[in-house]
């Protein structure tokens, strides 16, 4: 069975990719993971950055000696897949990265939030959006990180340079976006043959959720695809 690693988006945690677990779990050896600072990793000790995130998933992979992974990511999740595969690629098969932000460009990260740093007022007016909408969707309240954690993760995020990361990847990546999201990750991956734009229709950001059997599918279709160019 081929170790897939699921990894959920900023200020959330692996609720958001359970649904897609269960439907991966008979046929794979799947991790449904919490970042550092975030679920069951709530007290886990910062920093709380990509390059961390990114670290922890290798040694897990490690210490499964079962890799290399295929590593699903959702938002902030891809990021991190993508990180990932950029630092350890030989720990990393491919990746499915779920409305990722890594075709983000400077300019774009300024329009985010102007001042560069997420302050208190920030974190609870974008915990209070995630909150709703994960209640939404799961249909039960979900605790947010704390400011220092969201804070940390997202001024890495806005740090970090993913067109570069996702350049420099050697495995096959699929990502997957929302039809709002298609056009400009296209661009973003006009020039890389090793990634795959794949527009999921009628779909919000939580692609994953709203969509966990088209998810579960390419995820399937990504491994059995590396699994020939392997054989043959």
């Amino acid at each position: 069975m081929s170790l897939v690693i699921l990894v959920h988006g900023w200020m959330c945690d692996r609720l958001d990719t359970a649904a897609l677990a269960d439907l991966l779990s008979p046929d794979h050896d799947v991790h449904n993971v919490d970042l550092r600072g975030h679920g069951d990793h709530a007290d886990l000790p910062g920093p709380y950055t990509l390059s961390t995130f990114a670290a922890d998933l290798a040694a897990l992979v490690r210490d499964l000696e079962a890799g290399p992974a295929f590593v699903c990511g959702h938002s902030m999740g891809a990021a991190v897949a993508v990180e990932l595969a950029h630092t350890h690629p030989d720990l990393v098969a491919g990746v499915v990265a779920v409305d990722g932000p890594w075709v983000v460009t400077a300019p774009d990260r300024d329009t985010l939030l102007p001042s560069g740093t997420l302050t208190p007022d920030e974190h609870v007016w974008r915990g209070d959006r995630i909150a709703a909408a994960r209640l939404r969707l799961h249909g039960s309240e979900v605790d947010v990180p704390a400011h220092a954690v969201a804070a940390d993760s997202f001024e890495s995020l806005m740090a970090w340079d993913g067109p570069a990361a996702v350049a420099a990847v050697t495995c096959p990546v699929v990502a997957l976006t929302t039809d709002a999201t298609a056009e400009p990750t296209r661009r973003g991956a006009a020039d890389l043959p090793h990634v795959r734009v794949v527009p999921v229709s009628d779909s919000g950001h939580w692609i994953q959720v709203e969509h966990a059997d088209v998810v579960a599918d390419h995820v399937r279709a990504l491994v059995r695809d590396v699994s020939r160019e392997v054989v043959a």
